[in-house]
């Protein structure tokens, strides 16, 4: 009977050992995933101060057109807002 028991707790602590082992590969590939995502992320979002002026000037250029083709003459004064 002993030897039944000793076996039965050698198995559930067996057992035990590789659910938990399983669990910390999973939380780890998680935790890679999240990393890659955030990285990945703040890389779409970093912009150089060129990449800035030309999306400023663009702006700019696209309401100078928008102006003159409405007919509005009071941005051509040379405001900069």
């Amino acid at each position: 009977m002993k030897k039944i028991v000793a076996f039965a707790s050698a198995a559930a602590l067996s057992l035990g050992l590789a659910a938990c082992g399983n669990a910390a590969e999973e939380a780890d590939d998680m935790a890679e995933e999240v990393e890659d995502t955030a990285g990945a992320a703040e890389e779409a979002v970093v912009m150089s101060d060129e990449e800035a002026e030309a999306m400023v000037d663009e702006a700019a250029d696209d309401g100078e057109a928008m102006a003159e083709e409405s007919g509005d003459t009071e941005s051509e004064g040379g405001e900069e807002m």
